[in-house]
């Protein structure tokens, strides 16, 4: 659970908020013991200050939900005392997730704040009629299928066998312990329902929000879990096959975390030779002041006439489809500030955007050209490419 690609991609991405995430995992995690021992309030507080850091491991709260349910089932415990303590814990989850909405939009309106509409941001959530559920169950499903055919750590035939002789042995040890308990129809009824939570609940923010990318496949990955859980006690070659399963797992995991944080060093390396040189070629201008002269960069370095991709790497996964560390405008003066230690006076993007549009900027040639930088208005103009990036900050 700590070298899966969704926390490899975690820590090769978003860093500098991994802390931040990890309590939100401890949350969720408290919550669910919390709720195991009936006391609810102080569980769905957990929830809902864990969703108030990083909302999409609320979906691990759902599977850690399944995987008891199935545990207690499978122990011949009374069908209907599991399914009562079950709906529970999931109208627990599912008040958790009101209140949070509640707060959040309190937490705007008081203020007088208004919410960005940003990529996978809370605005974006779907106010549901036929046509979005079927898009949204659509995107779940989508996201479950990238998951199973191990499209994220580029590993597809490996981990699609594993994934194929997990879920097969999931099912087997499933079946066999349902006839040695000699469940009634309202057991495998029950049965079928937690494996349906489980199958859409773990994409529960998916579901809401119609998107996704690798960081919230997290709760996937208790799909092992419950693999283990269920085998545990069970006996005979299913549990040996469950283990080799997820040793096999975790080795390819390990050779693609230790694939990627190379790539991210690789990527490190040639986005501080860039920007080094861009910076000296400013300092070069007769017209540039260090602090003083507004700076505006146009373009997108995936546009550049210099970018290239390293073969051999995957680039489709979050985080890592490009080869710098620069990705939207903001990101540039963090750079400077951050990385080159350097004080740089960016100007907003909306009007680096509106300097793209005149005809003297649109006849500049790309960064390394000599006609790449050029002062407009007092303002020192970098262009890097033609295009932009799609995102507008």
């Amino acid at each position: 659970m700590v070298c899966n690609p969704s926390v490899t991609l975690t820590n090769a991405t978003y860093v500098h908020d991994v802390d931040c995430y990890a309590l939100a995992l401890l949350f969720v995690c408290m919550g669910m013991y919390l709720c195991c021992e009936k006391k609810y309030v102080s569980s769905c507080i957990l929830f809902v200050v864990s969703m108030g850091l990083y909302q999409a491991y609320i979906q691990v709260a759902v599977f850690l939900c399944v995987i008891i349910g199935f545990k207690d089932i499978l122990s011949g415990n009374s069908i209907k005392g599991i399914l009562k303590l079950f709906v529970c814990r999931l109208f627990v989850l599912g008040v958790s997730m009101v209140l949070y909405f509640i707060i959040y939009k309190l937490i705007l309106l008081f203020p007088g704040l208004s919410a960005s509409a940003y990529y996978n941001s809370m605005e974006n959530m779907r106010v549901f009629d036929i046509y979005t559920l079927i898009v949204s169950i659509k995107a779940v499903l989508s996201s479950e299928l990238d998951w199973l055919l191990g499209k994220n750590n580029n590993s597809s035939v490996l981990v699609l066998l594993v994934n194929v002789v997990s879920i097969f042995t999931l099912l087997s040890v499933t079946v066999k312990q349902c006839l040695i308990c000699k469940f009634s129809a309202g057991g495998y009824l029950a049965i079928i329902f937690m494996a349906l939570v489980a199958l859409f609940g773990g994409g529960c923010t998916i579901f809401l929000m119609g998107s996704y990318h690798g960081l919230m496949m997290y709760s996937y990955y208790f799909v092992y879990v419950l693999l283990l859980v269920v085998c545990d006690g069970f006996g005979g070659k299913e549990v040996f096959i469950a283990e080799l399963a997820v040793i096999v797992l975790i080795y390819d995991c390990v050779l693609f975390s230790n694939k990627l944080y190379l790539r991210k060093e690789m990527e490190a390396n040639s986005t501080l030779s860039y920007m080094t040189r861009v910076l000296d070629r400013m300092e070069m201008m007769d017209e540039y002041e260090v602090k003083e002269t507004p700076v505006a960069f146009i373009g997108y370095l995936l546009y550049s006439d210099i970018y290239r991709r390293n073969d051999g790497f995957n680039y489709e996964c979050t985080g890592i489809s490009d080869v710098y560390s620069l990705t939207y405008y903001g990101t540039y003066e963090k750079y400077f500030e951050y990385v080159l230690n350097y004080p740089l006076n960016l100007v907003p993007e909306k009007k680096a955007r509106e300097l793209s549009e005149l005809k003297e900027v649109e006849e500049m040639g790309d960064f390394p050209s000599k006609d790449s930088m050029k002062m407009i208005d007092g303002i020192l103009v970098v262009k890097l490419s033609d295009e932009w990036a799609d995102m507008l900050e």
